[in-house]
């Protein structure tokens, strides 16, 4: 309407202009007749005819475009407890172990036991016979007097376990002191947990803890011990978590422990996707929809968070209301939607 009434005042102008034009002319020619006012209304039927069909084709032009919805789909936030873990590396160790020596200088007669065979306490690992047994072994063995001297010695174990090692072989020759093998108690089994001094007033002698295990169980234990020396390099204490023989652990395996250091219970939380942040990572906010076709921005504190869910810290938001979860990366406060079915 504001084209149309500009345009009205330009056509009166310019047909005051062009009635003065033609009076000068008719004018001086001494021709104001009839005929010559009848043009001049003739001439201006057709101007405005003229600015009606203009006004027409750009009113037409100026029609506003249709709004366009962004299609979305929603979540609702929900009540959950989330947990600041601290993740450390550990390796299982045992702590007792039992080496097998020889108790004299000879040829090895008898070692049948391997590694991983599992041995009791008290029994023969070994057999062994001296030089002299071996040099005599031409006599006679039938007589009396030589059948005790040709008895081995026999090397018992003193600890019940698995056979970790054997250094030799059947026939090979050891001196007195030799270690023949060593055996490990399963039940001595630890997880050696190097922590960093400063989380000293986090974690201590009793503290609950979680092992996961690359297989992906889950062990959940307590801290027994600690070590009341701090590596200089690394600054870390180490502790120690004593874990059954049930689990079966080699040594050497490496375990992640999660420390509980914070906790927070019954608090708010939405799915990651659908907190949105600027290019710093300072500012997060979430789109709320106030009805189905609507969605504001609802700035949020983050807090804690886990694999799927954040927790969001807002006075505005409650676990009824529905929040965008697709559709909503850069779009403007007070967008226009719709949401899929």
């Amino acid at each position: 309407m504001t084209t149309f009434f500009k345009n009205q005042k330009i056509l009166k102008i310019f047909n005051r202009k062009i009635k003065n034009i033609l009076n000068l002319f008719f004018l001086k020619n001494n021709l104001i007749t009839m005929k010559y006012q009848f043009s001049i209304f003739y001439f201006q039927i057709l101007l405005t005819i003229f600015f009606f069909c203009s006004c027409s084709s750009k009113s037409g032009k100026e029609e506003k475009e249709p709004v366009v919805k962004i299609q979305i789909t929603v979540t609702q936030p929900q009540n959950c407890s989330f947990a600041n873990n601290l993740e450390l590396n550990a390796v299982t160790k045992f702590q007792k172990k039992s080496v097998v020596r020889a108790n004299a200088s000879g040829y090895i007669a008898y070692l049948q036991n391997k590694t991983g065979d599992v041995i009791t306490s008290g029994s023969i690992f070994a057999k062994i016979k001296t030089k002299e047994q071996v040099a005599l072994k031409s006599v006679d063995t039938n007589s009396t007097s030589y059948k005790k001297f040709q008895t081995p010695t026999n090397v018992t174990t003193g600890a019940s376990g698995a056979v970790s090692s054997v250094n030799y072989l059947q026939g090979d020759f050891v001196n007195e002191g030799d270690i023949l093998g060593e055996i490990v108690e399963p039940t001595s089994l630890v997880l050696l947990l190097n922590v960093p001094y400063e989380y000293h007033s986090s974690v201590n002698v009793g503290t609950k803890c979680e092992i996961v295990l690359p297989d992906g169980r889950h062990i959940f234990s307590t801290i027994n011990q600690n070590l009341p020396t701090v590596d200089a390099d690394s600054q870390t204490q180490t502790f120690l978590i004593h874990l059954s023989p049930e689990y079966q652990l080699p040594e050497g395996m490496k375990l992640i422990v999660r420390i509980p250091l914070k906790q927070d219970v019954n608090v708010l939380g939405v799915v990651r996707k659908a907190v949105q942040t600027d290019e710093t990572q300072e500012n997060f906010w979430v789109m709320k929809l106030i009805n189905d076709s609507m969605a504001i921005k609802i700035p949020v504190v983050i807090g804690l968070q886990n694999d799927s869910l954040i927790e969001i810290i807002s006075s505005k938001i409650s676990k009824d209301d529905r929040i965008v979860l697709n559709g909503a990366f850069q779009m403007p406060d007070s967008s226009i939607v719709t949401i899929k079915n």
